[in-house]
This record gives structure tokens, sequence and C-alpha cells, in this order.
């Protein structure tokens, strides 16, 4: 019985830390979010809707290298966009996972808790 007993609080041990797992996951799930959406609509938003042909200063050359120059500024920023959103989706993968272990212990915790009131009769 005392085996049976180590092996339950075992299992509600590893719950604890996968919860706790799974908490900081989506500490860092929100972080990279809330970042994501400041660069969206601080940087790439006004980079795109920036006109580089208002000033006199940019005429000719100096416009053509500031818009290439823009141009690479933005396409860098949507690749990086991109590589953070697929890593979003990555993070919440690994905490769909973790709630899955999770409910594989519980399950194997409440047959363990049954079999130990069945000994304990």
């Amino acid at each position: 019985m005392s085996h049976l007993l180590a092996e339950i609080n075992e299992l509600k041990q590893m719950i604890a830390h996968y919860e706790e797992y799974i908490a900081e996951l989506e500490e860092a799930y929100a972080y990279i979010e809330e970042r994501y959406h400041v660069i969206e609509e601080k940087v790439y938003n006004a980079d795109t809707a920036y006109d580089m042909t208002n000033g006199d200063e940019w005429r000719g050359f100096l416009e053509k290298e500031a818009e290439e120059l823009r141009n690479a500024m933005t396409s860098y920023t949507s690749d990086s966009q991109e590589e953070t959103q697929h890593f979003l989706a990555e993070i919440l993968v690994m905490i769909e996972n973790i709630r899955e272990l999770i409910k594989e212990c519980q399950e194997k915790l409440a047959c363990m808790e049954a079999e130990l009131c069945i000994q304990s009769e």
C-alpha cells in the first residue's frame, strides 16, 4: 500500500510541475504576443504607410534609395513577424501537449486512488 501511496504522490507532483510549465508558457506567450502587436502597429504598419515622396530633400536618387531601404526594412519586419507567429503557434501546441500529459496523469491517479480505496476496505 505504501508503494501505491508513493506513486500517487509522485503523480500529484508531476501534475503540479506540468501546471507550472503551462503557467510559464502562457506568460511567455502573452509577453511575446504583446510585443508582436506593438511591432505590428508601431513599426510595420507605420513603415508601410509612410510616403517617402513628401519631402523635397528626398527627390530623385535619394527618394529611390530611401524607398528601397524602407522596402527592405518592411520585408525583414514581415519575415520576423511571420516567424514570431509560428513560434506562438508552437507554444500553443506545447501547452496542449502538456495538458494531455496532465490528463493522462489524472486518469492514472484516479485509477490508483480507486485501487487504494479497494485495498483499504
